[in-house]
């Protein structure tokens, strides 16, 4: 049963692959986490609502097919504001404060753009985003 302040993504499955049968974020009720503890004492699976989104997400393509590796370089909405935020040449910490997310969150974030784009750097991530029209010329900030 993991109980964490964590919700980026590689984190996440990271212990669910672990063999974490419960997860569930720091902001939970202590009622509820009672209730949780005890269910999967009793064998059960119990996820946060957005811990249990994220694994039907990483599973479940918005087609409704099942999802594979993504080596097409589709990225989600969310992924692709982070991707934008990397053209204006922000830090992990601007970005962060910009979507109000953690640190943690941004550097996992970061991570799951590079692999679904199978690059090693922003700026490949920035070339890429904007070879394949995910990005364009207007979310790059002209130098001056």
């Amino acid at each position: 049963m993991i109980l964490s302040a964590y919700d980026d993504d590689q984190f996440v499955f990271k212990l669910l692959q672990a063999g974490a049968a419960g997860y569930l974020l720091k902001t939970v009720h202590s009622s509820e986490l009672i209730a949780v503890v005890r269910a999967v004492h009793h064998g059960e699976s119990v996820l946060h609502p957005s811990i249990a989104q994220k694994v039907l997400n990483r599973f479940i393509t918005k087609s409704g097919k099942p999802s594979g590796q993504n080596a097409t370089g589709e990225l989600s909405d969310r992924e692709i504001e982070f991707l934008k935020l990397m053209t204006r040449g922000l830090t992990n910490k601007e970005i962060a404060d910009a979507l109000d997310v953690n640190l943690r969150t941004v550097q996992g974030q970061l991570r799951q753009i590079f692999k679904k784009l199978g690059v090693g750097s922003r700026t490949e991530a920035v070339v890429y985003g904007l070879k394949k029209n995910l990005i364009t010329l207007e979310d790059v900030p002209l130098g001056g």
